[in-house]
């Protein structure tokens, strides 16, 4: 049957069948494009949270360890500037945990984050209380 064909038939045939065969590449790339962009984009939100918590953590520690430097305290002047640092530090702490739940409770990123996201967010919402 090809032996019949013309030449044009056959070339015209040829890059037809070239042609289907890279666009099909080209549209199955372009999804795994889009797959490997949806997949950036959870982990950098995923390292945001992570980030947020750790600063969270860092920012509870340091106002313990204030606290021990004012029960410690026997001067008045330096427990007021411990309690305005502590002030700071809640404020600091306050808008750091508005983040993480706010990150946490994004349903928009991360379906396979879903048991850890609800677990922050949960600890997160009970220390906003």
């Amino acid at each position: 049957m090809i032996n019949n064909m013309k030449i044009g038939v056959k070339l015209f045939l040829g890059f037809g069948i070239t042609s289907f065969i890279l666009l099909f590449v080209g549209v199955r790339e372009y999804q795994v494009l889009q797959n490997l962009e949806d997949e950036r984009i959870d982990m950098q939100t995923a390292n945001d949270l992570a980030d947020a918590v750790m600063e969270a953590k860092f920012e509870l520690k340091t106002d313990l360890q204030l606290v021990m430097e004012m029960l410690n305290s026997n001067n008045l002047s330096k427990l007021k500037s411990y309690f305005a640092e502590h002030q700071e530090l809640t404020a600091k702490f306050d808008a750091v945990l508005e983040t993480v739940i706010r990150i946490s409770s994004d349903a928009s990123w991360g379906p396979e984050y879903k048991s850890g996201k609800n677990e922050i967010l949960s600890t997160a919402e009970e220390l906003d209380q």
